[in-house]
Formats: C-alpha cells, structure tokens, sequence
C-alpha cells in the first residue's frame, strides 16, 4: 500500500466538511436547533439542559445541538462532552456518532473517529456521505485501501456523487494508475462541470478535460 502523500492528505480534506450537522426535532426552545446565531443557540440548549425538561431523546437533541454549535465555533474539546452525552442518552439515535467523529476529525485524531462511522454506518448502511466522511479519517490516517473501498461504495449507492468520485481520483492518481484517476476524474466533471480543481487534476495528469 502506498501511503497518502500531504498533498493528496491536504486535497481530500479541503473537500469534506467537518462541521456539516444533521438536524433534528426536539421538544425544546426553536433557539436551541438554529445555527445562524451559535451563541443565541448555545444558550438556548444550555437553558433548556439545565431545565430538566423533555424526555430522554429530546435531552440527548439538546446536547447534540449545543456540542454541534460548540463544534462548529472550532470549540472541539467543548463539543466532545455534549457530543459524549448525547450518545449516553439515546445510543441509537446516530447524529451524535458522525459529529462526534467530525470533531475527531478536526482534533487530528482519526483512529477515534473510525468506530463513531462504523455506528453510524451501522445504523444507515445505505449512506454514501458516511462512507465519505469515514473515507477522509481512513485518508488522514494514511490507509488507502480502506479509503477508497469507502469512497468506490458511496458511488455504488449514489453514482452522482461527485466529491467520492473525485476523491477516488486522487487516490488512483496517488497510485500512479492513471487510466483510474482520467476517468474518476472525467466522471466527477460531467456531474459538476466547469469546476477548477477536477480540470486542475486532470491537467496534472497530462489530458486535457
């Protein structure tokens, strides 16, 4: 197995987004679920928490949307608590195991993220963007193979997603099998077309787009 190089490390994580937050419904205050205003939103789940109020899943939404909203605001080592309460409170309600393996993620600390997708995973085995996400933790960790066994599986189940497309690309091409990389690469221009980094790729290999 070749490892990732930092540029092809770098590439794929510039893709993926970290902070990216599922929302969901809850018994508590609307404030509490927004994301424009983190503080206002921060606030609201912490008044809410601090309440007593709602039964167990809904404290477990309150949680995850506060630890989401600390996330977000690059406060990792904050989120985590919330994110860790959420899961204790409704284990299988799976938002809280992708977001906390984002904040792993953002924390440099992959290995940890891996068995929060494998829940998630578990729990939505037909979700391509879960396999993407896992697929940049197993990419920071330098395991390609499982990297793009992640990323060809998001295409299988959604064939127009073209971030795994690329990405898979960028492994083919870091494996110097350019007959791969030329057409991951075509495919993801066809889905999203006129965008520079896929033409940027495939002149880096040598075609034209």
């Amino acid at each position: 197995m070749k490892p990732a190089t930092p540029v092809l490390t770098k590439m794929l994580l510039g893709l993926a987004s970290i902070a990216a937050v599922t929302i969901a419904r809850a018994d508590a205050p609307e404030d509490c679920a927004q994301l424009q205003d983190l503080p206002k939103t921060i606030a609201a789940c912490t008044t809410y928490i601090d309440s007593g109020q709602g039964d167990t899943h809904d404290r477990s939404v309150a949680h995850f949307h506060r630890g989401t909203a600390l996330g977000i605001g690059g406060q990792l080592d904050q989120a985590l608590p919330d994110l860790d309460k959420a899961i204790e409170l409704d284990p299988n309600w799976s938002p809280p195991y992708s977001n906390r393996a984002r904040a792993y993620v953002g924390k440099n600390e992959p290995a940890r993220a891996i068995p929060d997708y494998d829940k998630f995973l578990t729990l939505h085995p037909d979700d391509a963007n879960g396999y993407v996400n896992r697929a940049m933790a197993y990419i920071k960790l330098r395991d390609q193979d499982h990297a793009l066994a992640d990323l060809e599986k998001a295409v299988s189940i959604n064939p127009a997603h073209a971030l795994a497309t690329f990405n898979a690309g960028l492994i083919y091409e870091d494996r110097d099998d350019k007959p791969k990389a030329e057409a991951a690469y075509r495919k993801a221009l066809a889905l999203v077309p006129g965008n520079q980094s896929i033409i940027d790729s495939l002149k880096r290999i040598g075609v034209e787009p």
